[in-house]
């Protein structure tokens, strides 16, 4: 048999590489060039793979899966810095945020959320990246199948839902639990100290959450619904969502509620803006003295104090890169010195302020990225001054401003930020096109 040259292998590979990518892509819609002919020298060589087009999409795609793949099966000797399913993740991530997300700001989010994790990581930084992974598929999933016809009816399903919400509250307040058990405003919180299962003094009073497990999440549902209601047909009944809002006693909704609605009353509803915040106004300072918020909404609800310290004792140390995604709930725990009666032996294992946990977890650049996402909301929103991007806009007001107050982007009630956000960028995007 004869021994075949290199000139002679390299002209076969690229007939074989002709030959298949035209079977596969159409025959002469193959993007992949003719071999040259004539003699195979170094020039004709060096010719032929300059002209080859790679889909490299395929390709990242392939990698993508492979390392994925590899990250689930149990592989002896094969020892990585990162978990094998944390890398996993994180190429995931990766891939899917690189190539199909397209807000830049939430593309680099995601960028920095992966190359921090790497820096630093542990089973927290896991749970924390697929939940995130979670989000932005659903987010995509959203912005793929989303059109402009389907706008109202999203608007609607945000409305039922939320009044279901509201009338299991008011089922509780005549004393019908159903699905729910009577849980107390603190049943739920407790935490380890010294190696012992503390529970905190529960409140004498029921809490009211409706479907949801506690107050915040009850309160951060129905405000993040109410900008749904801010249509002719449907404005009457936000009176109900704010008979729910009061129920939730949550203040860090009630408020960025309140905003929302002066907002929306100002530029649409002049005529109705000062009796109907009198109103508002009035019923929330009842809310207030009735139940003593005041201390409470001037304290933070114990908030300050954590806050302050989280400010000196964790900030300052690592202020550009931060503690590490999913770390805040291992590291200030052990750091913490704040306590106070109301609050005992509680353990914080989340900031209750989502910029000020971003900037713990993930430093100045992680919140900078943040932070040219809300600019860019809000740039968009006074360019554009549509409907559907005027309603998506309060909502995604809402939310931000109770971030401020809560976890919100730690819990499932997040998907509705998610809704918001899509039906803005939809919008944005037909007001462009129509323009």
């Amino acid at each position: 048999m004869r021994r075949l040259g290199i000139s002679n292998y390299i002209h076969y590979i690229s007939i074989s590489w002709h030959v298949n990518s035209s079977s596969t892509r159409g025959g002469e819609g193959g993007a992949t060039p003719s071999p040259p002919k004539g003699n195979m020298n170094l020039k004709n060589i060096l010719l032929f793979i300059k002209n080859i087009k790679i889909d490299w999409l395929n390709i990242l795609l392939f990698i993508t899966l492979g390392l994925c793949v590899l990250g689930f099966i149990p592989i002896k000797n094969l020892d990585f810095r990162l978990g094998k399913q944390l890398l996993a993740s994180m190429v995931l991530m990766s891939f899917v945020g690189i190539v199909f997300v397209r807000n830049v700001w939430i593309k680099l989010f995601l960028v920095w959320t992966v190359i921090r994790t790497f820096l630093g990581y542990n089973k927290f930084s896991y749970v924390t990246m697929n939940t995130i992974f979670i989000y932005i598929m659903f987010y995509q999933t959203l912005i793929q199948n989303i059109k402009q016809e389907h706008f109202n009816k999203v608007l609607n399903g945000i409305c039922i839902i939320t009044l279901i919400q509201v009338f299991w509250q008011i089922l509780q307040v005549c004393g019908v639990w159903i699905l729910i058990n009577p849980i107390t405003k603190m049943d739920f919180i407790f935490n380890y100290r010294d190696g012992l299962l503390m529970v905190t003094k529960p409140c004498a009073s029921k809490a009211f959450t409706g479907l949801m497990s506690n107050t915040n999440m009850t309160g951060a549902a129905l405000a993040m619904g109410l900008p749904a209601f801010f249509r002719k047909k449907w404005f009457p009944y936000s009176l109900m969502v704010w008979v729910g809002l009061l129920l939730s006693r949550c203040a860090g909704a009630i408020l960025p509620s309140l905003v929302v609605t002066s907002l929306y009353l100002w530029l649409n509803h002049r005529k109705f803006f000062v009796p109907t915040m009198l109103f508002l106004v009035t019923g929330i300072v009842f809310y207030l003295l009735k139940f003593d918020k005041i201390e409470s909404l001037l304290t933070g609800s114990g908030r300050l104090p954590v806050w302050k310290e989280i400010m000196e004792r964790m900030v300052p140390k690592r202020p550009i890169i931060g503690w590490g995604v999913g770390q805040f709930k291992v590291f200030f725990p052990a750091l913490q010195r704040t306590w106070n009666s109301d609050w005992s032996f509680i353990r914080w294992m989340q900031a209750h302020n989502e910029y000020l946990q971003v900037l713990v977890e993930q430093g100045a650049i992680g919140l900078g990225i943040v932070i040219g996402f809300i600019v860019g909301i809000f740039h968009k929103a006074f360019k554009h001054r549509s409907e559907i991007i005027k309603i998506a806009f309060l909502g995604i007001l809402v939310a931000l401003i109770n971030s401020g107050f809560n976890f919100l982007m730690h819990l499932t009630i997040a998907t509705l930020f998610i809704v918001w956000v899509v039906l803005f960028e939809k919008g944005v995007s037909y007001a462009t096109q129509n323009r």
